[in-house]
Order: C-alpha cells, then structure tokens, then sequence
C-alpha cells in the first residue's frame, strides 16, 4: 500500500466515523511501541470516541492483498493488549479496490 493510499483511506475511515456521530481523529505513527517487529508503527491509524460507547481502536489496511496483509499476528496481538488495557474496542478496517470499507470485529481475524 502507498502511503498516500493508506493515508486517503485513514481520512475515509475518520469521515464515515463521523458521519455516524464518533470524534475520530488519525493516529500519526509513533516510536512509543517497543515491540521488536512493530517498533515506529503505532498500535491503530485512526482512534474514534462517542460517549456512552467504547473507545475504538482501527487499523485501516487499503491493499488488493486482502485485509491481514501487513496486519501480522503480532501487531494483532499487540493492537488486541492494548485495547483491552484501555477498555477500547480494537478493529480492522479495510479499503477493498474500487469499494467501500470493511470494518471487521477481531473474531473474524485469523488466530
């Protein structure tokens, strides 16, 4: 994915989320994470509040490789450890080629 691709789709994801009432901002990446393989990435692309719901914590993926293409088990596991620490909710979202997005919940994730 290009960064300006993955950038336009983080942008579609923070207008549909406002579209539906969240204050949803993008995440810049950030050195903050330590963990070997996931170290200048940042936990998620796009964090989105609403009060009287959880937080939302959503990785935004805009490839034709499918979904969990460069969303490994590890950053998965990681996005997943700090969600649950900060009682957020953790999701994928992804720009499918010439459609909308997917926002796919971590039970449709492979394990």
């Amino acid at each position: 994915m290009s960064k300006s691709k993955g950038t336009r789709a983080e942008n579609e994801v923070v207008a549909e989320m406002r579209e539906r009432g969240w204050t949803a901002f993008r995440l810049l990446p950030t050195t903050n994470d330590r963990d070997d393989d996931i170290v200048g990435s940042g936990i998620a692309d796009v964090v989105a509040l609403k009060a009287g719901s959880r937080p939302r914590l959503i990785e935004v993926k805009a490839t034709s490789r499918g979904p969990f293409a460069g969303f490994t088990p590890a950053r998965r596991k990681r996005m997943l450890e700090v969600a649950d620490a900060a009682g957020a909710d953790a999701i994928l979202a992804w720009k499918e080629p010439y459609q909308g997005i997917r926002y796919l919940p971590p039970k449709a994730w492979p394990k």
